[in-house]
């Protein structure tokens, strides 16, 4: 199954109109959980803010806005009640803070919550018993070290792709259609955006949020959730509030780190939430080598 975003879409290039949707779809129903994306061209402020809520996306064009952000956006982005959802948003958040001068408050990497979740953890998890590795890893030179004992018990993991596409696909049961054209455009500050724009900007923003749920929702269910017609990322948000809540606690603005130095830190979270995979380390992009 394609996967395509279902909320209403709305693409806003005024202030005054900014104000008052974020106050309308945000702010007064006290959301809890949005999703975030931002493009933007190669060496330019940011072009677009995509924010998904279960019902609609908005697409504000800060290139339209004299790359200022609006009060009511800003408001939202910096409201450490509501929690942003993404993809190396960290990314994302440094970039607003750079150009509009907003700090993001409680943003959650979704790969963490990935990674919390058993039910997909198992299945990404690879141990790695090779002792030669084990010593290079931990940096012991001595093999016959007391230390190097110690080192060779822990389990070096090791988790496959984590992007949103890969995501979508494994969460979901989807694909996400990336278009080649949209997503390497450099034309985001274009006088009107263009149909396939649209629609790459708002999948990006509805797909985090989507994944986020059904993320949470499967391991409190331990049952798949597929991206088909009975999806209702609505309903499931306010069925599974607190669960929900409960997942991004220790979460909110921590990095996604993807070095050695990191992920003894990281392992202490997934030591917490799911010690029978008794994990020791792992590593994001590629498989261990010696």
């Amino acid at each position: 199954m394609s996967y395509t975003c279902r909320q209403e879409i709305i693409v806003i290039e005024d202030s005054e109109i900014c104000n008052k949707a974020f106050q309308e779809h945000i702010l007064e129903p006290a959301l809890q959980f949005i999703g975030l994306d931002c493009e933007w061209n190669t060496n330019r402020p940011i072009s677009l803010l995509q924010i998904a809520t279960p019902t609609i996306v908005l697409l504000v064009r800060v290139c339209k806005l004299n790359f200022t952000l609006p009060e009511n956006v800003k408001l939202v982005l910096e409201d450490p009640t509501i929690c942003k959802v993404g993809v190396n948003i960290e990314n994302d958040s440094e970039k607003l803070g750079e150009d509009c001068f907003c700090k993001i408050k409680s943003w959650v990497d979704l790969r963490h919550v990935a990674i919390r979740s058993v039910s997909w953890g198992r299945c990404i998890v690879e141990q790695v018993e090779d002792l030669e590795y084990s010593l290079k890893f931990f940096d012991q030179k001595d093999p016959n070290s007391e230390s190097a004992k110690q080192a060779h018990t822990k389990r070096i993991c090791w988790c496959p792709k984590m992007g949103l596409e890969s995501l979508i696909s494994d969460c979901l049961g989807a694909k996400l259609p990336k278009n080649t054209s949209a997503r390497w455009s450099d034309d985001w500050e274009t006088d009107r955006l263009q149909s396939n724009q649209k629609t790459y900007a708002a999948n990006d923003a509805t797909a985090s949020l989507d994944i986020f749920v059904a993320l949470v929702c499967s391991s409190v269910t331990e049952q798949p959730l597929p991206f088909d017609m009975a999806f209702d990322v609505a309903e499931l948000v306010e069925r599974y509030s607190k669960n929900l809540e409960n997942a991004v606690k220790g979460l909110l603005d921590v990095a996604f780190m993807q070095t050695k130095d990191d992920m003894e830190r990281i392992y202490r979270s997934i030591e917490a939430t799911a010690p029978e995979l008794d994990i020791r380390a792992y590593y994001t992009k590629a498989p261990p080598t010696k």
